[in-house]
């Protein structure tokens, strides 16, 4: 496998994520080797995806191999931004993405529900929210089934995600388990733009 470059992008979970690995030497580089692939690790507090477009400069920057994105949660937070909305916006952004002709292969990560949202604030109930998290989760899954050049990576490893929410419900007070995650899914975007198609 060729050395190659990895932008994890996303939100306040990239970001958290981030810092978490450069607390150690283990988990620097989200622990591959720093003579293998570099791994640019990029979030946003309260990111969305017109965040991101608002960042592609971030793209053209890293110039990477492989994206993996971390995003839309806080989308469908707000009320207008149904998971059909969202989807569409998600899909639009991806294309976009392979817009950059270095860019070879894009894993989309799987959205968390929560424990609570910011109702007071005008964000819809907690109940609304995780129901369309699955709903956007199955709709990105059945889209990008079947692609050679995206994967939706499902965060099947980390068990009872109640265990792992900060006081907030939203961020994780333990990282390890989604730094595995996170790392698993880097992994198989890496083996997975080898074989992708080259134009």
């Amino acid at each position: 496998m060729a050395n190659k470059t990895v932008l994890v992008w996303g939100h306040s979970l990239i970001r958290r994520m981030g810092q978490y690995c450069d607390e150690q030497t283990s988990t620097t580089n989200l622990g591959f080797r720093q003579d293998s692939h570099s791994i640019q690790m990029v979030g946003y507090s309260g990111g969305t995806i017109d965040t991101l477009r608002r960042y592609m400069g971030d793209i053209h920057f890293y110039r990477p191999d492989v994206i993996c994105l971390q995003i839309a949660g806080n989308d469908l937070s707000r009320p207008e931004l149904t998971p059909d909305v969202v989807f569409k916006n998600f899909t639009s952004l991806i294309e976009q993405l392979f817009a950059a002709p270095f860019v070879q292969y894009v894993v989309v990560f799987e959205l968390f529900t929560r424990l609570r949202t910011r109702s007071h604030r005008g964000d819809v109930d907690i109940h609304v929210y995780n129901q369309r998290v699955k709903e956007l989760n199955s709709r990105l899954s059945s889209g990008l089934d079947g692609s050679v050049f995206c994967k939706f990576w499902r965060h099947d490893r980390m068990a009872d995600l109640t265990r792992l929410y900060d006081s907030d419900g939203v961020h994780f007070k333990r990282q390890h388990p989604y730094f595995k995650s996170v790392r698993g899914g880097v992994l198989f975007g890496l083996k997975a733009s080898d074989m992708a198609p080259h134009f």
